[in-house]
């Protein structure tokens, strides 16, 4: 971690030799950028192969470089001490988790709306988690069951399969295959903030082809297909794989809740 005008921002270490294009612009020391790209400029990429000086009187070469992490926000800091600093955030490792385990929701009734909170579980705190409940008499619940006021509801991780409803009250036709075949996602991306991107099961390109197509809001019977939808808590009203309802080997929806109208 090293501060920028106040504020705090995440580099990694790298070899000059394994620079890309893209990590150019993301080196963090200024000086260390401009001789490097004037390097690039006189013998392109391949220069990054050679020396390149930063002092070469004192025979001073660049041999790795600090580039920032536009991508990295919220790492974790795990509270080790790593070197003395006067500077609290140079005292803590700060790891980068491979996306998060699930996401707990909570919901409830407040003046008469619905309202919902979250509670992400990283890779890291999920590890932990079933390491220690591997002894019974210390397991414990990995969400709390209460939030902010709101009781627990579910639990999505990656690959949660969902019935999207335009809101909370709607009731739906499980047997209309054609309505339930626009419905159903996945969830395929659960972030920091509490957004999730869904996936229609019906999707079989690759997501890096899907960015473009990553629409935001809630679900509507009139859309047209959409691919993916991001959305936020507000906007999420849906049926959540089993807890209000669970498809079988021949891939019919059964109900778990009555929270919908069957038509039977």
């Amino acid at each position: 971690a090293i501060e920028r005008n106040g504020e705090i921002k995440y580099v990694v270490r790298k070899p000059l030799s394994s620079l890309s294009a893209s990590d150019i612009e993301n080196i963090a020391d200024d000086s260390v950028k401009s001789i490097v790209k004037n390097a690039i400029k006189e013998n392109g990429m391949k220069a990054l192969s050679g020396d390149i000086y930063m002092n070469e009187e004192k025979g001073i070469l660049i041999r790795k470089v600090r580039c920032f992490v536009p991508s990295i926000k919220s790492p974790l800091h795990i509270r080790k001490q790593r070197d003395i600093s006067e500077k609290d955030y140079k005292r803590t490792f700060h790891v980068a988790t491979d996306g998060n385990y699930c996401m707990a929701i909570y919901e409830g009734i407040i003046k008469g709306k619905t309202k919902r909170t979250y509670e992400i579980v990283n890779m890291l705190e999920a590890a932990a988690y079933y390491k220690k409940s591997a002894n019974l008499k210390e397991f414990y619940p990995i969400a709390p069951e209460t939030k902010n006021g709101l009781k627990y509801r579910c639990m999505v991780r990656t690959g949660t399969q969902i019935i999207l409803l335009q809101d909370d009250k709607e009731q739906i036709d499980i047997k209309n295959t054609a309505s339930l075949s626009k419905r159903l996602y996945h969830v395929a991306v659960m972030e920091g903030d509490g957004r999730l991107t869904l996936r229609h099961n019906q999707e079989a390109r690759e997501a890096k082809l899907l960015s473009s197509e990553k629409k935001a809001g809630g679900y509507k019977e009139t859309d047209e297909y959409r691919a993916q939808i991001r959305i936020s808590l507000s906007h999420f009203h849906a049926l959540v794989e089993g807890y209000d309802f669970k498809i079988n080997a021949l891939g019919e929806v059964e109900l778990i809740k009555d929270t919908v109208d069957s038509s039977e």
